[in-house]
């Protein structure tokens, strides 16, 4: 064998040898794409601020809160992904309540906050004044997003106060039609708040709405409700108190409405919900167990069931599945006037 055939022979075994290599990487198992989980993400303006969300989302405005000291605007996910990403908040002074009680701090730097609770994440990012609140399932999702977060104009969240609320003036003017009215067995609210010399003598008759008669009625209507309850429709998963609005009348028998947005609940499903009013550390209802169904725009409306004499500056909120099962508390802080208040 001359050396011209030796040189072709050890070419074709080059070849066969790199041909065998390339065959067995080609056929080898690939690596698992380690990014297959993840949503596409595309940039959305928000007016407030620029961030990216999921491809097909859908937010729109659920809740909004305008205020001199504090405001925030909650666009709630409709389209896909709705799991992923549930919603976004932008607020100013009002993160500490629209952190559900239950969520635990994971991770703190100097900007952004995580939070979690049974597999919900929320991330708090925070820019001078604004923070902005992204809650939902995949972490790794909200973090691509709350990274990608740019805050542009947040003037309109620290809006006037809005104008049904009543001045400072007109209350001080109240208090001088109370005493009026008192005189002519007509009287008001009362606005000011209870004397420490005044709550051993006054408390117990001032605090005592609810006659024994009404008691029976609400234990039949919460018989009733109970017995009803098993055709209404169920929420589903874990469901929070995500802010509202409180309201009490002027006159003696003007009673507290309450609207309340049901965040992970749905327009058609129910929930049971129990108010307790306090004023100056004193109770001013028992508190009774409703059933609402959640209406279009995600809130329920419940009324006390009694008239109190004193503007309440506390209410301790409770809300129940249909099933009984405690999902979210919170109370609120109230003026004890008769402003429309938001929280």
């Amino acid at each position: 064998m001359n050396s011209k055939t030796l040189i072709i022979a050890a070419i074709a075994l080059i070849v066969i040898i790199f041909g065998g290599i390339m065959l067995t990487q080609d056929s080898a198992p690939k690596e698992e794409n380690i990014t297959a989980y993840d949503v596409p993400l595309k940039s959305a303006d928000f007016s407030y601020f620029e961030i990216k969300t999921p491809e097909n989302s859908n937010f729109t405005v659920k809740n909004a809160v305008n205020e001199t000291s504090k405001g925030m605007v909650y666009w709630k996910n409709t389209g896909n992904y709705s799991k992923e990403v549930e919603g976004i908040i932008i607020d100013k002074n009002l993160t500490d309540q629209l952190i559900h009680e239950n969520m635990n701090l994971l991770t703190n730097d100097s900007k952004t906050k995580v939070y979690e609770s049974n597999g919900v994440y929320q991330i708090v990012k925070t820019e001078n004044d604004t923070d902005i609140i992204i809650t939902g399932s995949d972490l790794h999702v909200l973090n691509e997003m709350i990274t990608s977060a740019k805050i542009k104009d947040t003037k309109n969240i620290t809006s006037p106060k809005p104008v049904n609320e009543t001045p400072v003036e007109k209350v001080i003017d109240k208090n001088k039609e109370v005493k009026k009215a008192n005189k002519n067995n007509t009287a008001k609210k009362k606005v000011e708040t209870t004397k420490q010399s005044d709550k051993t003598k006054d408390t117990t008759k001032k605090i005592e709405t609810t006659k024994d008669t009404s008691k029976k009625v609400e234990t039949t209507k919460d018989t009733t409700k109970k017995a009803e309850s098993s055709s209404l429709k169920k929420t589903k998963g874990q469901i929070y108190v995500g802010g509202g609005i409180f309201k009490t009348g002027s006159g003696l028998n003007d009673k507290t409405n309450a609207k309340i947005y049901i965040e992970g609940g749905n327009p058609g499903e129910s929930v049971i919900i129990k108010i307790k009013y306090y004023r100056d550390g004193n109770s001013l209802n028992k508190g009774n167990m409703v059933t609402k169904t959640i209406q279009d725009d995600g809130y329920i409306s419940i009324n006390s069931a009694d008239a109190y004499k004193y503007y309440p500056d506390k209410a301790h909120i409770e809300l129940y599945d249909l099933d009984g099962n405690l999902q979210h508390t919170q109370t609120v802080t109230l003026n004890p006037d008769s402003s429309t208040q938001y929280f």
